[in-house]
């Protein structure tokens, strides 16, 4: 399946044991097959991708949930809606607004991954088609914590969105690509402190093996953090702790090697 959106064209891929959103050939978010959706509702088909996702950064958005597990976010960058999906799973109190310019990707997103849909008649998330920095310059309340990820094809494409992020948010997780000393990484950094919003840790989300020997000259997702919880608290949470299957065991491993290769803010400074 595959359509032209904003940025280049948009596809969904079944690769292996997950469902993923493609744009220009560009994984922007999937979900495992195993745990489906019908764990969650059993109306939705077994078949269907479910609440784990299978993209290692969107652990990171785990980091808000066990800091405040009874919050409302707002996230910028739908992609296929994974991390918001597991981040609402795992924290019931949790509800997520998430803005998103394109609508071919709306559709495709929603048509594809239909625990989106779930979430959204249960009130706790909302997706709304708008360019982020404008909808969040009109508005006067706030949210507990902000999430971003946002692509266009465009390096450097964050650090536009958070002079507008920041006053409307407490906390955020926000996902960097770039090198530890990067440009990207050091406008960042520099933004948070503008705001003074402090960075509580930085975690390098790899690939399950991979990173594990941190390569300074390689670019990489980072969640780089100013929610208040401690690595202890981090590692008191289990993802998926009752189930076993195949995506539900990864996204523990993937937890697990996230708080691993966390790195003290200064590091990354």
């Amino acid at each position: 399946m595959k359509v032209e959106g904003l940025f280049g064209p948009i596809e969904i891929v079944r690769t292996g044991r997950n469902q993923q959103l493609r744009i220009n050939g560009q994984n922007q978010g999937g979900a495992y097959l195993a745990p489906p959706a019908s764990v969650v509702d059993p109306q939705l088909p077994d078949d269907a991708p479910g609440p784990a996702s299978s993209s290692p950064y969107a652990v990171g958005w785990l980091v808000a949930g066990v800091a405040n597990p009874s919050s409302s976010g707002v996230m910028i960058g739908l992609g296929s809606g994974s991390g918001a999906v597991q981040l609402l799973h795992e924290f019931p109190g949790v509800d997520v607004t998430i803005l998103e310019i394109d609508p071919a990707v709306i559709e495709l997103a929603t048509q594809s991954f239909p625990l989106l849909d779930y979430y959204a008649d249960q009130g706790r998330l909302h997706i709304i088609e708008a360019d982020a920095a404008d909808w969040l310059s009109e508005r006067t309340d706030g949210f507990d914590f902000g999430l971003a990820d946002a692509y266009t094809g465009e390096p450097r494409l964050l650090e536009h969105y958070l002079d507008e992020l920041f006053p409307h948010v407490g906390n955020v997780c926000l996902n960097v690509i770039d090198t530890i000393d990067g440009p990207s990484m050091s406008s960042v950094l520099g933004a948070l402190a503008e705001h003074d919003k402090q960075v509580q840790h930085v975690f390098r989300a790899s690939h399950l093996g991979h990173g594990l020997q941190l390569d300074d000259a390689q670019a990489t997702n980072w969640i780089v953090s100013t929610c208040p919880v401690t690595l202890a608290q981090l590692a008191g949470y289990t993802p998926f702790a009752e189930l076993d299957d195949h995506g539900a065991y990864l996204t523990r491993l993937q937890w697990d090697q996230l708080l691993a290769l966390a790195m003290e803010p200064q590091s990354a400074g």
